[in-house]
């Protein structure tokens, strides 16, 4: 499967199994949205991500997730 400039958002992605997710997927060189509760760790996650594959075509940002996030529109 081609991953590279596909976006991808994964929920619960700052943390465990997300996380490694989103890691795995910056390095095919996808543009990856992280959304989750923890925003702190979605946050470093996401500098961590930003600062080590710059040099590769990828986006990472993360997304706070409410109760509501069903109601988000990207």
């Amino acid at each position: 499967m081609q991953i590279k400039d596909k976006a991808v958002i994964i929920t619960g992605g700052a943390n465990g199994i997300g996380a490694a997710l989103a890691r795995r997927l910056v390095l095919e060189s996808a543009q990856v949205v992280i959304g989750d509760i923890d925003k702190k760790s979605g946050q470093d996650l996401v500098t961590e991500l930003n600062q080590k594959y710059l040099n590769l075509e990828s986006f990472v940002s993360i997304h706070p997730i409410t109760y509501h996030f069903s109601s988000y529109t990207i």
